[in-house]
């Protein structure tokens, strides 16, 4: 009878221990898919305040872009020119060269806005991506929460 009593008391420990690396384990895993789903939000929380900052700038460029152009198109209404010849050249000469910058700076505006709708269009996909990655990784974690409290329920049973 002791020696049954002590093999039997050796199995219970025997069974503790397994249980318990098992509950460890499954808690650990349990921590790291929650751990990814903080990511994913965090993840999703970047994407949207880009989208509203990239929004911002987009609005920000078009407005530059209709002021620059209202700028452009007042230069080439204004037809003044000075009456001494020198000055009528350098006059013309320093017109063209703010035609020019603000055409650049109209085509580099006009790049901006592209470049931001597009960048919209990503971070709109991502954010819905996003989304059903975080679906998808919420029934991982509650599978896992489920794995966990099972072996939490085994443990408690071995006497």
């Amino acid at each position: 009878d002791g020696c049954t009593a002590w093999v039997q008391q050796g199995m219970v420990t025997l069974q503790k221990q397994v249980s318990q690396k098992a509950l460890d384990d499954g808690q650990r895993a349990l921590t790291r898919q929650q751990g990814r789903l903080d990511d994913m939000n965090r993840e999703k929380t970047r994407a949207e305040n880009g989208l509203v900052n990239t929004a911002q700038k987009s609005d920000k460029a078009t407005q530059d872009k209709v002021e620059a152009e209202k700028q452009l198109e007042d230069l080439n209404s204004d037809t003044s020119l000075p009456a001494d010849s020198a000055a009528a050249v350098k006059a013309e000469k320093d017109r063209g060269k703010q035609r020019e910058k603000l055409q650049d700076r109209i085509a580099r505006l006009a790049h901006n806005i592209d470049a931001a709708k597009k960048k919209t269009d990503d971070l709109n996909w991502a954010i819905k991506k996003n989304a059903e990655d975080q679906a998808t990784q919420q029934q991982a974690v509650d599978r896992q929460q489920t794995v966990v409290s099972d072996l939490q329920e085994k443990l408690q049973a071995i006497h």
